[in-house]
């Protein structure tokens, strides 16, 4: 799919790279024939195979965008710590603030989990790498949307993102067809998506 002025040899970047299959997934999501409330029962596989697919692409949305956003986070709150001579305990007590903030009431984080952060390879290697999964993902939501709203006529503006790889900045790629990511009405476009999901998967 990438043209020649893609950078030759170059591994396909993380945000260009969800561009690719996430709408496929989504598309398909929304195709799907959820089954009505009450129906869902072990021999309804179709009903079934449906759920699954939206449950889990709710379960990656949040894994690629909100999870990231919150290592993103504490690797900010950190690197002030550390300019400061803070300890591997004081980033542990950081990190589990951190976790308890994410997830809430949802889950019962054992004191453990503070340790988390130090089985984790980028925030050492790669420091804010974990953006780009949140920026990819979402973006591709917001793309999503954006073709709902446009049809058709969004395709070649689409196939154009995809055919340029990694070549061109993705802000610069994406003003070339017509979108502006400095706006947040572009990216609600995303949540919208997202919003959509969990009022689907809530009604059933």
């Amino acid at each position: 799919m990438q043209e020649a002025n893609a950078l030759p040899g170059a591994d396909t970047d993380t945000i260009p790279a969800g561009t690719y299959y996430l709408p496929g997934r989504l598309e398909t999501t929304r195709r799907s024939r959820l089954p009505a409330r009450g129906w869902i029962t072990p021999s309804s596989t179709d009903g079934m195979l449906a759920l699954s697919r939206l449950f889990r692409q709710l379960d990656d949305a949040f894994a690629t965008i909100l999870r990231q956003v919150y290592f993103a986070i504490f690797e900010r709150d950190a690197h002030e710590k550390i300019v400061k001579d803070a300890s591997v305990d004081e980033l542990s007590e950081l990190y589990l603030a951190n976790l308890k903030e994410e997830f809430g009431d949802a889950v019962e984080l054992s004191e453990e989990f503070k340790y988390e952060w130090v089985s984790i390879p980028h925030i050492y290697g790669t420091p804010f790498y974990v953006y780009a999964y949140a920026f990819g993902q979402l973006l591709v939501f917001a793309l999503y949307k954006r073709y709902k709203e446009e049809g058709e006529s969004f395709k070649p503006k689409y196939l154009r993102i995809l055919s340029a790889g990694g070549s061109v900045a993705p802000v610069k790629l994406l003003a070339e067809a017509g979108i502006d990511v400095t706006q947040a009405e572009f990216w609600q476009g995303g949540y919208d998506i997202i919003a959509d999901m969990v009022s689907r998967l809530e009604s059933l």
